[in-house]
């Protein structure tokens, strides 16, 4: 397998048109729009007949691919500010098999002896040119994976336009002393178990995995495993089992969140995870986000949001936070965790150092980043007699790429402009109540 090269290039893509379709000779065209996206970006869609096939539903039999009318019933690329993110359904009900309305991304996956990585690649019109990768990699001590879009469909394009990271960093167990279910700043590590000192398994295996009930539903699978780790209180070993998914369709699991097109899923499980000690103790996975230093992070739910508020939000089928002024990335987690910024970590929990490498994503050096740690708490069910927990604990979740609100914000010869100046710029143009009226 081989990472993209250091050139920028025009040239065009893997795409092969089909004979007699009609599409944009020049998918793999570099560069940005000129201007904002008009109200023709929602109506020439359907004009092309060389969309990768997606599924079927509300999609019609084009000469390429399933091909589906524009539906102005859903936010299908509207940009909306993260402090009023619309929850679950809002945002990705679009994909809904029965009336969703977008088109799939070519999907390709590979490894070598220490990496694996997913591409999703868009180059059927000059309003629909990107490709976005989620490299992953357990060799630099914890297990990590970046996720980056990149504005054209050209693979030798680097650095992405947009990228974060998201890591696996500890496992601990702290002391809820006021039971309100969320790590404080004051509350004890009973426990704390640094992810890099298991034995982590380097090879990351991908396998291609259908649907039992519906074998048109398909999912690539990248699995690893982190053994003998051991556990600080009890000194009783367990392994780390990590699997991530994708797909380009939407699809309900057997068990963890779904799948979501342009996201990258997983479930990371703690086989023979001992019992904790106490009724008020809770278990939580270290997870620390890497963003570049233009990038902002909102929560849906924090420390100071009204009970009954975060309670609402939580009926969702997931919640998480924002990455990016517009929720450019989304991470997003089961309802039944609960998430604390840790500001402060403690010693035996703390921040780690973070590696330089997928320069071909970044490009830039660590020191021009921001890391952020978080605490999500995972519930718990424990044997007191076994000294067992009586499942194997599993923290659930997704990060997702919103690929239109960033097509839509791309600009050409506004290089020299911040991010922030180029999605002011946008937000001016595209009405964010409009979007609003729609999902009332």
């Amino acid at each position: 397998m081989t990472q993209p090269g250091t050139a920028v290039g025009t040239r065009t893509g893997s795409y092969s048109y089909p004979p007699g379709s009609r599409g944009y000779p020049n998918g793999g065209f570099g560069g940005f729009a000129a201007s904002s996206p008009s109200s023709r970006y929602s109506n020439t869609r359907t004009q092309y007949t060389n969309y990768p096939t997606t599924h079927t539903g509300a999609y019609g039999r084009g000469t390429g691919g399933w091909v589906g009318a524009y539906n102005p019933a859903l936010i299908y690329w509207s940009i909306i500010p993260a402090w009023a993110f619309i929850g679950y359904y809002g945002a990705y009900h679009r994909y809904n098999q029965d009336n969703g309305a977008y088109y799939a991304p070519q999907l390709s996956a590979g490894s070598d002896t220490y990496y694996a990585v997913m591409n999703g690649t868009q180059n059927t019109s000059d309003e629909d040119n990107y490709y976005y990768t989620f490299n992953m990699t357990t060799l630099f001590y914890h297990p990590m994976a970046d996720h980056a879009y990149f504005s054209s469909s050209d693979p030798n394009a680097n650095p992405a336009d947009f990228a974060f990271r998201t890591i696996f960093s500890h496992v601990v167990e702290f002391d809820d002393v006021n039971q309100n279910g969320f790590y404080d700043s004051s509350e004890f590590l009973v426990a704390a178990m640094d992810l890099k000192d298991a034995q982590w398994d380097y090879t990351i295996s991908v396998n291609n995995h259908s649907m039992p009930t519906n074998q048109s539903l398909w999912y690539y699978e990248f699995t690893t495993v982190g053994r003998n780790l051991t556990h600080t209180r009890t000194q009783q070993p367990f392994d780390v089992y990590l699997t991530w998914r994708s797909s380009n369709l939407q699809i309900n699991m057997t068990e963890g969140v779904p799948l979501q097109p342009n996201s990258l899923q997983y479930n990371l499980t703690l086989d023979g995870y001992p019992a904790l000690a106490s009724p008020t103790h809770r278990l939580a996975i270290g997870q620390v986000i890497s963003t570049q230093s233009t990038e902002y992070i909102m929560m849906d739910v924090n420390m100071t949001t009204p009970v009954d508020v975060a309670n609402q939000i939580k009926t969702n089928q997931t919640y998480g936070m924002s990455i990016g002024d517009y929720n450019q990335g989304r991470l997003e987690y089961e309802p039944t965790v609960n998430i604390s910024k840790v500001d402060t970590p403690p010693t035996q929990g703390g921040m780690i150092s973070e590696a330089n490498i997928a320069e071909w994503i970044w490009g830039d050096s660590v020191s021009t980043r921001d890391m952020h740690m978080f605490y999500i708490s995972i519930p718990v069910s424990s044997n007191s007699n076994t000294n067992t927990t009586t499942t194997n604990p599993v923290l659930s979740g997704f990060s997702f790429l919103d690929v239109n609100v960033m097509n839509a914000m791309a600009f050409e010869k506004m290089e020299g402009l911040s991010s922030k100046t180029k999605y002011t710029t946008v937000m001016s143009l595209i009405s964010v109540f409009a979007a609003y009226v729609l999902i009332m």
